[in-house]
């Protein structure tokens, strides 16, 4: 009743809470490994262009001694007059590479041109690297903060997951984290895998009778939060099926109240109390509603009152030879 529903939306809360974490946690990861990458990157960059001045002085030197060059030659040996010996005052001789293809006027601009190139790879660079460091900072503290964050009790769940949003939000805005799609989220992950489920029983084109407890691969089956398993019914006949056929006395029934909705079933263990069992497995209990509510005709509302009881307690259909005829 009004108590299911209120502790399946407590549940929920604190769920969408471990889902946003878990996300954030894997998209926070991803970006701190993206940005010690494109640091790696620049850092090569900024090396490469270490060497600009180099190319800046190949290119003086060889504009001073353009006579000295001959068409087609591969390399030449020129006076560098920036560097003198102390002694003897005479310059040091350097030896410049050429591209035999192009004038010696052409090889002069070529080597400017690669000192500026270079020179202005270093300009870009060097703010980059700096943005990338600042962002992995953060990034860092980011992930820290997210692996320490102590379990949140029901309570407490909206308030942190309004701080995480909040950061996430911020990370996004800033292009530090991608902005996370629609679909990355739990109510979309369960319509996505109703929508196969769907899919897959229209391929079947046929119905398949049960194999032993809950083997019928029509149903959908679920794992709860310690691992039990959930079967629901898809239509009226599947929903008999899961009531009456798959559940055993001592399992757990679950439907939406007063709105059409599938049959849920918790398939519980033998145990010699019961009720101890699933006051120790409420979070089972509540996956469970939360299963039977999601699939029922008040799926889209912001609450949805939800029956349990186990299955001993509910009546069975009688007989079609029993049930009164239509008026």
């Amino acid at each position: 009743g009004q108590g299911v529903a209120e502790m399946v939306s407590r549940y929920y809360l604190v769920a969408e809470l471990q889902e946003l974490r878990a996300g954030m946690k894997q998209r926070v990861e991803k970006a701190i490994s993206v940005q010690r990458s494109k640091i790696q990157d620049f850092q090569k960059r900024l090396e490469e262009s270490d060497g600009a001045d180099e190319w800046r002085q190949k290119g003086e030197v060889l504009s001073m001694s353009m006579h000295a060059i001959k068409q087609g030659a591969t390399e030449v040996t020129v006076p560098d007059w920036s560097n003198l010996d102390e002694e003897t005052q005479e310059p040091a001789q350097l030896k410049v590479s050429l591209d035999p293809s192009k004038s010696a006027q052409e090889n002069v601009e070529l080597m400017f041109l690669r000192f500026k190139k270079l020179n202005r790879q270093r300009e870009a660079v060097t703010p980059l690297i700096k943005q990338c460091e600042a962002s992995l900072v953060e990034l860092v503290e980011v992930l820290e903060t997210l692996q320490t964050m102590p379990k949140a009790s029901p309570d407490q769940a909206a308030a942190a997951t309004r701080v995480l949003r909040s950061l996430e939000c911020g990370l996004e805005s800033r292009g530090i984290v991608k902005r996370r799609k629609a679909s990355d989220t739990l109510s979309a992950s369960l319509e996505k895998a109703d929508a196969m489920l769907q899919a897959k029983s229209e391929r079947k084109g046929r119905q398949v009778q049960p194999r032993g407890r809950g083997k019928a691969p029509e149903f959908m089956r679920f794992r709860s939060p310690s691992g039990l398993e959930v079967v629901a019914g898809r239509s009226s006949k599947q929903n008999d099926r899961v009531t009456w056929g798959i559940a055993k006395d001592r399992d757990v029934w679950f439907h939406a109240r007063g709105i059409g909705g599938s049959h849920v079933v918790l398939i519980i263990p033998k145990c010699d109390d019961e009720e101890a069992f699933l006051r120790d497995h409420r979070d089972d209990v509540l996956f469970a509603a939360g299963v039977a509510a999601f699939y029922s005709k008040g799926r889209k509302d912001t609450k949805v009152d939800v029956s349990y009881t186990p299955r001993r307690h509910l009546r069975p259909p009688p007989p079609p030879a029993a049930r009164a005829p239509p008026a």
